[in-house]
């Protein structure tokens, strides 16, 4: 995917992705050492956990507009990760009718939480990405990312 500079970078996985671009913009030498961290780690769990200690630890280098483009971050991240391999492409598409709930118990936002209580953002994406391939324009699939959590699915 292109970096804020339009040069061309390879991302291990969607969480290496979304993880650095908690620190896409800075100025700080810090900040760009941590995506280069991010980006070297050897697992998508490992990029998280480098991603959230230093987000934990000195948030002054996450990008202060984080909270309003997190989603978009990841769904760039997952349209191209769907757009490029057809393969994976057809696993989303063959979900078509379903609901995706990302079976996280403990991540409210991006997950549907233990009782069904999350937002379940990540299922939200990937149900509108599946819509968005399909051709599927319709304004009940646009909207699913403005449901509020009384009327998540």
């Amino acid at each position: 995917m292109p970096n804020e500079n339009g040069e061309l970078v390879i991302w291990s996985s969607v969480e290496h992705y979304y993880q650095a671009q908690k620190f896409v913009g800075a100025s700080d030498p810090v900040a760009k050492s941590c995506m280069e961290e991010i980006q070297c780690a050897k697992s998508p769990e490992e990029a998280a956990r480098i991603g959230r200690r230093i987000q934990r630890q000195q948030p002054n280098l996450v990008r202060p507009d984080w909270e309003s483009v997190k989603i978009d971050a990841m769904y760039k991240a997952l349209k191209c990760k769907f757009a490029t391999y057809p393969y994976l492409n057809s696993l989303l598409l063959s979900t078509a009718g379903s609901v995706l709930v990302e079976g996280s118990p403990h991540d409210l936002f991006w997950g549907g939480g233990r009782d069904g209580e999350g937002l379940n953002y990540l299922g939200r994406l990937l149900m509108k990405l599946r819509s968005e391939f399909l051709g599927d324009s319709s304004t009940s699939q646009n909207s699913l990312l403005h449901q509020t959590s009384e009327n998540k699915y």
